[in-house]
């Protein structure tokens, strides 16, 4: 059986190709948000534990990865969809 040139069983390995990408883009999406998630609560919770007393926040191993995530996510990068969607490639 033929479909516009592809074979059936080519369809269905696209479809099934199809799928990985969309779970694997799910995934993304999910790791995406925790980072900003774990990002935006924990600058929330610096003030308000500071004002709480929560001993955990003023806490190295705390404040030394929030900082660096937020460095993180914070310095320009020139990534190659970046210099690809600015045109410089």
């Amino acid at each position: 059986m033929q479909i516009i040139g592809f074979r059936l069983c080519e369809l269905r390995e696209n479809y099934e190709n199809s799928m990985l990408w969309r779970v694997m883009a799910d995934i993304v999406v999910a790791v995406h948000a925790a980072y900003v998630a774990i990002v935006v609560i924990g600058f929330a919770a610096i003030p308000i534990g500071s004002a709480a007393q929560w001993r955990w926040v003023r806490n190295f191993y705390f404040r030394a990865p929030h900082l660096a995530m937020i460095l993180l996510g914070a310095c320009p990068r020139n990534s190659h969809l970046t210099l690809d969607e600015e045109g410089q490639e």
